[in-house]
């Protein structure tokens, strides 16, 4: 919605980190020009909220699905991914006929499992983001007053500076 219906970045993305270890991290991205930053943030936490409140179509489920399993030979491209790929198998115990069902497991989930899965693990309440460019810029919103950084936690920013890229202090 953030590219393709609004227009409001180059570039837009959303995902869950798979880590059988740790917690794995949802996280969305996008590039937008300056002045939409701010509405396109708003943009992307109404989607988080959609997807936690109404079933997906069948089209994006199936998008999806089919992203995943089509992309599933990847992990599987380079000795070193194949090594990590069987080596983390080995350290959960993981049983050698995992990835033979992955597919049809991926193949298997159903709109009500995602609505489930994300009303239980997405916390658009909890985000954190991470903007980067000039704040001068960003922190006014889009100049249709339609969205402005000081719409999120209430205000409150922390700034980090950027470090020296000789000292990195």
């Amino acid at each position: 919605r953030v590219r393709s219906d609004e227009g409001l970045a180059y570039s837009a993305s959303a995902r869950f980190g798979f880590d059988a270890i740790e917690p794995g991290v949802f996280r969305i991205s996008f590039q937008s020009k300056s002045p939409t930053v701010a509405l396109a943030a708003k943009i992307a936490l109404e989607e988080v909220r959609r997807i936690q409140s109404e079933l997906v179509s069948e089209d994006e489920l199936s998008v999806a699905k089919n992203s995943l399993a089509d992309t599933f030979p990847r992990r599987f491209e380079s000795a070193r991914q194949r090594v990590n790929m069987f080596a983390t198998d080995a350290y959960l115990d993981r049983s050698h006929t995992y990835w033979q069902k992955w597919r049809d497991q991926i193949r298997a989930v159903t709109a009500e499992d995602v609505l489930r899965v994300a009303a239980q693990y997405l916390k658009p309440d909890e985000v954190v983001f991470l903007v980067v460019g000039k704040w001068d810029e960003i922190a006014p919103g889009d100049p249709d007053d339609r969205a402005t950084m000081a719409g999120f936690f209430g205000g409150e920013i922390t700034h980090i500076p950027l470090r020296d890229p000789m000292t990195l202090k």
